[in-house]
């Protein structure tokens, strides 16, 4: 019952044709609410648009795509997020292309993959579920070093602007 998280996927353009990765679904009819990430490929194969609909008892209203050109028969690496607070994302091998926030669902039992027939391959599917808030305290290390030096904190971190992470001494 994951509804907030990562989830990630390679995908592979046989046909024209188009797919759909419900990440969130309230059960595994085909006019289940939730949200979903839409792949439709252009008659030549050479132009995709993607994105994320909320699904409303079957229809479907955009939430974000973005639409470029990609090579038909290659393995593209995708991701798609939500997280508690009803922040999407697609990202496209770790580069975010759309974002949106909504909030209309916020529970999930399903994850289903539609497909036209051979024109699509999903692979290396994962979900990784997460926390959106909480407090990590790290052990006490021994430095085993008499009189230790003490000085600047200093980390270099990168989020996008939907997730963020805090230091605190």
């Amino acid at each position: 019952r994951v509804s907030t998280g990562t989830w990630n996927f390679t995908l592979r353009q046989q046909t024209s044709g188009s797919a759909v990765f419900r990440f969130m679904s309230e059960s595994n009819s085909a006019t289940s609410n939730g949200y979903a990430g839409s792949f439709g490929w252009n008659a030549a194969g050479t132009v995709i648009t993607y994105g994320i609909p909320r699904l409303d008892a079957g229809a479907s209203t955009s939430l974000c795509s973005a639409t470029e050109s990609l090579t038909r028969g290659e393995i593209y690496t995708f991701a798609l997020t939500r997280t508690r607070l009803g922040q999407l994302e697609v990202s496209r091998s770790g580069v975010s292309q759309c974002t949106a926030t909504d909030t209309t669902y916020t529970n999930s039992n399903y994850i289903i993959i539609n497909t036209d027939t051979n024109a699509h391959d999903f692979d290396a599917i994962t979900a990784y579920g997460y926390r959106d808030a909480g407090t990590f305290t790290s052990r006490i290390f021994d430095t085993v070093i008499s009189t230790p030096v003490w000085g600047q904190f200093v980390a270099t971190i990168s989020s996008t602007s939907a997730r963020a992470i805090t230091f605190t001494v």
